[in-house]
């Protein structure tokens, strides 16, 4: 059955995550009912699959309005009253004009002995440009961060864009504050970093930014696809439906000319 796959889960998520993003951004508090529906959709479909619970099309409908009377317009619109308000912090920033916004993350499964890594290279429109993913041997996931941004530098050496202006992004404020110098790297991750900020002194313009974890969404689901085993060898060339869902609905949310996807 369709209600299986992966990517219609994903397609949903994302959805929601955007519609949502859209009545925050655009101040347009008729999506309350939207993203209602949305939201009790996601969680039916949740259920059924997980708990076997019987799709009910009316009750997902009566709880959506029920949800949507409940929260005031207002507090939708603003996020002032919402406990599931989407804060700013937590969507993509595209890159300026002439610049490229590389997202990175690591993986780490507690116990094992191997990270990946993943990174999403776009530009201002928020159009995918490329990425890579790669194993690597790691006992924390501290030390999968590192690895991330290391590979990610010999990555963009390989493809000659040491002198591109790049921002880096990364979920690691461990990572970040220690690249900025800000604070002493962990004695776990000390000689990883030393490797890292050799890489950097080759690239003339490239920052460093944290940001949140919902920001950093495409990376990290192309990190654990690559555990998992499921995402293709040539996904950089034909991106699977479930990224580009996702980097679709980080340019949406950001305002970018979609029309140049």
């Amino acid at each position: 059955m369709t209600l299986y796959r992966p990517s219609l889960i994903y397609f949903i998520n994302t959805s929601f995550r955007t519609i949502y993003a859209l009545s925050v951004l655009q101040n347009l508090p008729d999506f309350g009912v939207i993203v209602a529906i949305l939201w009790n959709i996601w969680k039916a479909i949740n259920n059924f699959i997980f708990r076997h619970h019987l799709l009910d099309p009316r009750r997902v409908v009566d709880q959506s309005l029920a949800t949507a009377q409940a929260a005031p317009s207002s507090s939708i619109a603003t996020g002032t009253t919402n406990q599931s308000h989407i804060s700013p912090a937590e969507l993509w920033r595209p890159p300026e004009p002439g610049a490229l916004k590389v997202n990175i993350d690591g993986a780490f499964q507690l116990g094992g002995s191997e990270g990946t890594m993943a990174c999403i290279l776009r530009d201002h429109h928020g159009s995918f440009i490329n990425g890579l993913t790669r194993s690597f041997p790691a006992s924390s996931a501290l030390q999968a961060e590192f690895h991330a941004l290391s590979i990610t530098l010999r990555y963009l050496m390989e493809k000659k864009r040491a002198s591109d202006r790049l921002v880096i992004g990364s979920d690691s404020k461990i990572l970040v504050d220690s690249v900025m110098h800000l604070l002493d790297p962990p004695w776990e991750v000390r000689s990883l970093f030393a490797e890292a900020a050799a890489l950097l002194r080759e690239f003339s313009n490239l920052g460093i930014r944290f940001c949140e974890r919902g920001a950093n969404f495409g990376a990290d689901w192309a990190a654990k696809a690559h555990k998992s085993g499921s995402l293709p060898s040539n996904w950089a060339s034909s991106p699977p439906s479930t990224l580009l869902d996702i980097l679709y609905a980080d340019a949406l949310a950001a305002k970018c000319n979609i029309h140049s996807f």
